[in-house]
């Protein structure tokens, strides 16, 4: 079962590392929020909020590929704006 939850800061070294192995490149910052997508406590799956202009923008939305298709981005977008 893939649970879909905001990740503690502690956890954004690990973002950052599955997002490399996608080929997003684009560093998460101190302020970002981050959605992931954890399957058997591995991240599977990210999306990194980003304030720009005192509003929160997604960026980096990204799921493993062999998760793909599977509705884990649209549970990731539809658990952002739970986010205060």
């Amino acid at each position: 079962m893939v649970i879909v939850d905001v990740l503690p800061k502690e956890r954004y070294g690990e973002v950052q590392g599955f997002y490399n192995t996608v080929g997003y490149l684009k560093k998460i910052e101190e302020a970002d929020k981050v959605v992931g997508a954890i399957f058997q406590n591995r991240i599977i799956g990210a999306a990194r909020l980003t304030s720009e202009e005192d509003v929160f923008v997604l960026r980096g939305v990204q799921i493993a590929l062999f998760f793909q298709r599977q509705g884990i981005g649209t549970r990731m977008f539809n658990y952002c704006p739970l986010l205060d």
